[in-house]
């Protein structure tokens, strides 16, 4: 009952190592990222612009990160919790609020910061492998 909700298709990334985490777990009808957007078409018409341009640079990457977050630390008492909180939603609405999109947009910008860092030393290890090995071979 508790796990990633699912995505439209056209959405997903098969390359992206954060889908294939969640790809890889059992969908769900309830998670901490759905509680915290229970919302999300209300706030999408809040925003300005192209929707689904800022749902796909924006906010389903914000979701993302939060159903791998959800996942590395998931137990069964976490996914207790969810329902828990899950009921409190939907018997008392004003219980959690959702995001500020500052919020969102902060998360996203960490996460890409941190992406484009990881990718640089990787590139950077992988150079450093290479000319060991040449040097190895010399």
């Amino acid at each position: 009952m508790v796990g990633p909700r699912p995505e439209v298709c056209r959405y997903v990334d098969l390359e992206n190592p954060l889908w294939q985490k969640v790809l890889e777990s059992r969908p769900g009808i309830t998670d901490p990222v759905t509680l915290r957007l229970r919302n999300e078409e209300e706030f999408l018409s809040s925003c300005e612009g192209d929707l689904e341009t800022f749902y796909v640079s924006t906010l389903q990457p914000y979701k993302l990160l939060g159903y791998t977050q959800y996942l590395q630390h998931r137990s069964w008492r976490s996914d207790i919790n969810v329902l828990l909180e899950t009921v409190c939603g939907v018997l008392f609405k004003a219980r959690a609020a959702p995001p500020r999109l500052e919020e969102i947009v902060g998360v996203v910008k960490e996460y890409r910061g941190w992406k484009e860092k990881d990718l640089l030393l990787r590139h950077e290890r992988a150079k450093a492998r290479h000319e060991t090995g040449t040097l190895r071979r010399l």
